[in-house]
């Protein structure tokens, strides 16, 4: 995900828009209901982009030193993908809740 945010001062704006999933919207100020900045400018990842990040950052957690003896792989999740790729289109230089990042139907 790269994006580039063109303004010093973008408002936050959350809404239950067109482009919000029905299941994001059961939750108060939900990450992936927010509105896209007029500001913001995107290039997608691609799949074989998604392979490459998960295999590097695999690749670096494995090189941990004392060494995990138990350490788990991990792997893409599209829903948490798409929860960041709204944030970032929302150009808010800030973070948001955990609460509002939530996937309904985790466990966190």
């Amino acid at each position: 995900m790269v994006f580039t945010c063109v303004a010093d001062d973008v408002r936050l704006k959350r809404s239950t828009n067109a482009n919000c999933e029905p299941r994001f919207t059961t939750i108060e100020n939900h990450s992936a209901c927010l509105n896209r900045s007029a500001q913001a400018t995107q290039a997608g990842v691609t799949e074989q982009e998604k392979v490459d990040i998960v295999n590097l950052h695999n690749l670096l957690r494995s090189q941990v030193n004392p060494p995990a003896t138990n350490m788990m792989k991990m792997s893409w999740d599209n829903d948490v993908a798409l929860v960041a790729q709204k944030w970032a289109e929302n150009c808010e230089i800030k973070h948001d809740g955990s609460y509002q990042r939530r996937i309904p139907g985790t466990v966190f």
